[in-house]
């Protein structure tokens, strides 16, 4: 089972990958280059659906090729934005629309 921790990054990575217009082959060819390994659509589509838990090194690197700080992945990108904002996007919400305003910000 899934815990609403990894549930969190899982998501926020697909919703950094649409932010980004990246498509999985993209992230996975960024990815192999950044870490050394190879990785696959395959392995990007299983890390997205929460199936393979992200390792802290993969999170780092997904960050730096999204351009997102990683307080988006680890708590929302409401996380991103100061308090007081009020284009701010709810707390938790993954929604790349609702992300793209609180990283816009």
């Amino acid at each position: 089972m899934t815990t609403t921790y990894e549930h969190q990054i899982h998501r926020a990575i697909a919703a950094g990958r649409a932010l980004a217009k990246q498509t999985q082959a993209e992230l996975a060819e960024a990815l192999t280059a950044a870490l050394g390994r190879r990785y696959t659509r395959t392995m990007v589509t299983k890390l997205e659906q929460g199936i393979r838990p992200v390792r802290a090194e993969e999170l780092r690197a997904i960050a730096e090729i999204q351009g997102l700080p990683i307080e988006f992945y680890l708590y929302g990108p409401a996380a991103t934005v100061p308090t007081g904002d009020k284009n701010r996007a709810n707390p938790g919400s993954l929604n790349p629309a609702a992300a793209a305003v609180s990283v816009a910000a």
